[in-house]
């Protein structure tokens, strides 16, 4: 799999009409796997940054469709360290549930706005825009 085939995929890709002027085809959704292969790849720098601003370009021109957003943010929550807990039962166990979790030393809730500021000092995001 290579990225420039992926984006590609998205721009869509010229053709020749009848008339014989280049037509641009519409794009194709992409699958979980190419998305996975691009974050995984920006992450750990296998894929320059060029790369994915020219795939992120053909995104903001063509959009994404419904399923592909949901993969991506999967991706995203998950190109990290997570930690996912499930309680039942109405707010009594949930709320029994964080507060055992949040008696062990160490551990302690998110601030509103830590995950953008801990991606941004980790390189992860560029705020510059």
């Amino acid at each position: 799999m290579r990225a420039t085939d992926i984006i590609m995929k998205k721009r869509g890709t010229f053709i020749r009409g009848e008339d014989g002027k280049q037509v641009l085809t519409g794009n194709t959704e992409l699958s979980r796997e190419e998305i996975k292969f691009l974050i995984d790849g920006y992450l750990d720098k296998s894929i320059p940054e060029y790369e994915i601003s020219a795939w992120l370009m053909a995104v903001y021109f063509n959009g994404m469709t419904f399923n592909e957003t949901g993969i991506l943010t999967e991706c995203m929550l998950h190109s990290g360290d997570v930690i996912e807990l499930q309680g039942h039962g109405g707010i009594v166990a949930p709320k029994r549930l964080l507060e055992a979790i949040l008696s062990i030393e160490g551990v302690r809730q998110a601030e509103p706005g830590e995950f953008t500021r801990r991606a941004f000092l980790n390189g992860r995001i560029d705020l510059s825009e």
